[in-house]
């Protein structure tokens, strides 16, 4: 290490230590002005897990490439993008140590750098790229509880962990699940049995109401996420297949951004846009129907999530027109009600609500026909957005929790079925799927829409092609 600059030792671990865009030092008192603040609202020791065994984990043969592969709270708290580890917060002492691997130069020789420890170089290197003091090998976890415990009469523990609350929900068995279980087993073979105390709580607290940094990513995240949507409009017409479009996207995507996408996009043609959340990505493409495509850009550790509906030859029949317009003012009705103290389960009638008014008045009303595989309320129109595409409790319980400035939810109304329509002396008859969705970011007395630079107007979206 001595004979290694700081910058090459940074560069080299660029990919293992996340700065989010800011100076080393700068990241570094980031992180642990976010450890510090989460000391000092806990009442016991905590340990926070990051990810235990690779993505694919025993499935060898899953060969899977995910530039950033960490749980989010362990990633938001040390910046580290690494496997085998895991974080310990002492209250009463406020120390935080960080649980790493032996260094492997083997291993590192195959799959780049890593963190390690098990000798005064390893930790020190570790040390000077985390911020982080105390340094300490994984397998010694069990043995740093049994320490605690043996200076307390009691040891209490406190995890992280999205838990059901109602009898009809099943258990999320996650990486911070089945870390947790081992770790109990380990514990109860050296007798040691402690209280463990869920605080789930204190990390959407501090980790969904995001700071000016994440905040700035975001926009950049949306920014190149118009970037690839502009880009792939423009090269429409020389496609033939959804395959090819989702080719383009995801090369597009990975041109703007080293962390890759946000989630795999969703590329569905016509009646394929009527599937939420079709991935098979292969059907040609039927001129004349519309694209429906889901993607984003993650830039660092946040993640854009964007909807946009396109007329296939550039044009919308109108039909499609009056079925968008019906779609694009709902969305609109949605991000004027938005602020914070509102709850995404209000956002969510009023959406739906708008909605089905909008298409009795302008579309059934008029003769049009429709069949739907649901009544009115397809999907949730907001979901949490901020270190995970869906952030937040996993069961949704947080749609009664009025929302709060910094945060981040998705706009996005959708209609999918079969329609008919006469205009004009003409009929015409089509299965659709349509979808708009924005990120909009909370504030006091309102929102600000992220996204509101990707054209989704009819008249934007023709004039992209």
């Amino acid at each position: 290490m001595s004979h290694t600059s700081l910058d090459t030792l940074l560069e080299q671990y660029s990919g293992v230590f996340l700065n989010d865009g800011l100076s080393h030092n700068d990241a570094k008192k980031r992180y642990k002005k976010r450890r510090q603040t989460l000391l000092k609202q806990l009442k016991e020791p905590a340990i926070i897990f990051g990810m235990q065994t690779p993505i694919q984990g025993e499935n060898y043969w899953l060969m899977t490439h995910h530039p950033l592969h960490q749980d989010p709270f362990f990633l938001f708290l040390t910046g580290i993008n690494q496997e085998h580890t895991a974080l310990y917060l002492n209250p009463k002492t406020m120390e935080a140590i960080l649980l790493l691997p032996k260094k492997n130069l083997n291993k590192e020789f195959w799959e780049g750098p890593q963190l390690g420890s098990g000798d005064s170089e390893s930790d020190t290197q570790a040390t000077t790229i985390t911020g982080i003091k105390s340094i300490r090998p994984i397998k010694q976890l069990s043995q740093l509880l049994q320490e605690t415990s043996q200076k307390s009469r009691h040891l209490k523990l406190a995890y992280f962990l999205s838990e059901p609350s109602q009898k009809n929900q099943n258990q999320i068995k996650d990486n911070t699940y089945t870390a947790k279980k081992k770790l109990e087993k380990s514990l109860k073979n050296k007798e040691t049995n402690p209280t463990w105390i869920n605080r789930k709580e204190l990390e959407f607290k501090n980790r969904l109401c995001l700071d000016s940094q994440d905040i700035n990513n975001f926009k950049v995240a949306n920014k190149k996420s118009k970037n690839v949507f502009l880009s792939t409009v423009k090269h429409l017409k020389q496609y033939n297949n959804e395959t090819e479009v989702s080719g383009h996207i995801k090369g597009e995507i990975i041109k703007q951004s080293a962390f890759g996408e946000s989630f795999p996009a969703i590329v569905a043609s016509s009646k394929n846009a009527t599937t939420l959340h079709y991935h098979k990505n292969n059907s040609p493409l039927k001129k004349g129907g519309l694209l429906l495509l889901d993607f984003g850009v993650r830039h660092f550790q946040v993640t854009a999530d964007i909807s946009r509906t396109v007329p296939i030859n550039g044009v919308f029949n109108p039909l499609q027109k009056c079925l968008y317009s019906i779609v694009l003012d709902a969305q609109k009705a949605v991000e004027k009600c938005v602020r914070a103290g509102v709850t995404t389960s209000e956002i969510n009638t009023l959406c739906w609500d708008t909605l089905e008014s909008l298409l009795n008045k302008n579309f059934i009303d008029k003769g049009g026909k429709l069949k739907r595989a649901y009544s009115k309320s397809p999907h949730n129109v907001s979901h949490l957005i901020a270190h995970c595409v869906h952030d937040g409790d996993p069961y949704r319980n947080y749609r009664e929790m009025p929302l709060e400035p910094g945060m981040v939810i998705s706009n996005e109304p959708g209609l999918y079925g079969y329609f008919e329509w006469e205009v004009d002396g003409k009929w015409y008859k089509e299965d659709i799927g349509i979808r708009i969705e924005d990120n909009l970011l909370i504030t006091k007395s309102g929102c600000e829409n992220l996204s509101k630079a990707i054209p989704k107007t009819i008249a934007a979206i023709e004039s992209a092609f």
